[in-house]
């Protein structure tokens, strides 16, 4: 009975996230409000899915020391955490998240809900320290909140150049210090930068290039050190280092930002011109590759 609600409960949250990353953002694209309307009707039934096998797991097996199944495949992933951990040497930050899974599995909604948040946001407060743990996530699939989707599968959504632009580039704030996860930027916190988004320090930055598109960079990262960067908005190259950046860019104002129709508004605008190589900023020549965003 066990593995058949796991089960059960895994193919609901795999059709969630399906029409969540793939049939809403396509309807909304199309501007089909019939077909949003349906997709998340279909997703609030399946919701009420997976409530009812965990409502009924911790009625009948809860007694006998069954676990959430909605949270199966998150209670694997973690006690894998736990040992990276270890290997890494902090015993202290390895046995907190080992009570917090266990605590998980007794029920404790507090502790369920932590580790439901941990593989949306790739990180979590232990003894009151951010811990990252993407650096123990594959690098395209993050388990199961975040996956690298891109369109070359018919199914997934339309090419954001199919789109109408939305003008966000007008109201694309200047992040700074308070945008950034605390501590992220010092070099005693041993956070790895590799696939994260960076908030750069302008000063890194030649003066005309302290602008609000010029802020986001994704980095190219060899061990503790950033070889370059790309700007997520404009698609420029720059060589770049750590000290360059002020941290990483808070997970919750990330998920906020829409890559893809910044960078397409910018190409609009500015005609995808070449960079400027007078600017300070080291242009690197790369072949064109089809965008990857959902």
């Amino acid at each position: 009975m066990e593995d058949y609600l796991n089960a059960t409960a895994a193919s609901y949250k795999c059709r969630i996230k399906a029409i969540e990353n793939v049939d809403i953002p396509n309807a909304a694209i199309r501007k089909d409000e019939e077909a949003q309307t349906r997709a998340k009707n279909e997703r609030g039934y399946f919701i009420g899915c997976l409530d009812s096998v965990s409502d009924i797991t911790k009625d009948i097996g809860k007694p006998f020391g069954m676990a959430p199944p909605d949270l199966f495949e998150e209670f694997h992933y973690a006690e894998g955490f736990v040992g990276e951990i270890e290997r890494g040497g902090n015993y202290e930050h390895a046995w907190l998240l080992s009570e917090r899974i266990e605590a998980a599995k007794k029920w404790d909604r507090d502790a369920m809900f932590s580790l439901k948040q941990l593989f949306k946001d790739g990180y979590t407060v232990l003894d009151g320290e951010v811990s990252l743990l993407s650096e123990y996530f594959a690098q395209n699939s993050i388990f199961p909140e975040k996956a690298d989707l891109t369109d070359r599968d018919s199914q997934y959504i339309w090419r954001w150049q199919k789109a109408r632009p939305i003008e966000k580039l007008s109201s694309l704030p200047m992040f700074g210090e308070k945008d950034v996860i605390s501590g992220s930027e010092s070099w005693k916190s041993k956070m790895s930068y590799e696939y994260y988004v960076l908030v750069i320090n302008p000063n890194a930055l030649p003066k005309e290039m302290q602008t609000p598109e010029n802020m986001l960079w994704m980095p190219m990262v060899e061990g503790d050190s950033v070889r370059y960067a790309k700007n997520l908005i404009t698609d420029r190259y720059m060589d770049l280092a750590r000290n360059d950046f002020i941290g990483i860019l808070r997970p919750e104002y990330e998920k906020n930002i829409d890559f893809a129709s910044l960078n397409y508004e910018y190409g609009l605008s500015h005609d995808k011109a070449p960079v400027n190589e007078d600017s300070g900023a080291q242009g690197i020549e790369d072949e064109e590759t089809e965008d990857e965003y959902f």
